[in-house]
């Protein structure tokens, strides 16, 4: 009898710590989307750049393959704004293997602190990134898809778009 009711609550606790641990169910690591971390990392001011809690959901993709999508970041240094949230929507021009590109300064627009914002806004984005035209490679930046380096993506991103306009 004691060996069930051991087992019994070793079971219970067991589902209880799985229940727990659902944070990471949708964060940006479990949805394999590098290239739409990489992007919010280097053009949305304030993202901390942790893979693990931080979330992306696809909105909208345009005919020419550009993603429209919500970023969320979890931001100490906004702990004021958004219950130390900041939410994002975001466009990833194209991306390969290697690399995501995106359209520097216009690339984002920050989210109420549910994660809305208005139609207004989100027509002034997708204008802003030319959506639904031919894509405008002089138009764009790039940075190397990753979850690690960071801070190297941004450095590197920052000497690529001083080279851009040097040309």
């Amino acid at each position: 009898m004691k060996k069930r009711i051991a087992i019994s609550l070793i079971v219970f606790m067991l589902i209880i710590h799985l229940a727990a641990c659902d944070g990471h169910s949708n964060s940006v690591a479990s949805s394999g989307h590098s290239e739409l971390y990489s992007v919010a990392n280097v053009s949305v001011p304030f993202v901390t750049g942790n893979y693990d809690w931080e979330q992306v959901e696809i909105v909208e993709k345009d005919s020419y393959g550009r993603i429209m999508f919500k970023y969320r970041s979890i931001s100490t240094m906004l702990s004021d704004y958004c219950g130390s949230y900041l939410y994002a929507l975001v466009v990833c021009q194209m991306y390969d293997k290697d690399y995501s590109y995106y359209y520097d300064n216009d690339s984002f627009i920050y989210l109420r602190e549910n994660g809305s914002t208005s139609d207004e806004d989100v027509q002034r984005l997708k204008d802003w990134n030319d959506w639904g035209k031919p894509i405008n490679q002089s138009k764009m930046r790039y940075v190397k898809n990753s979850f690690n380096d960071v801070p190297k993506n941004i450095a590197e991103n920052v000497k690529n778009n001083i080279s851009a306009y040097d040309k």
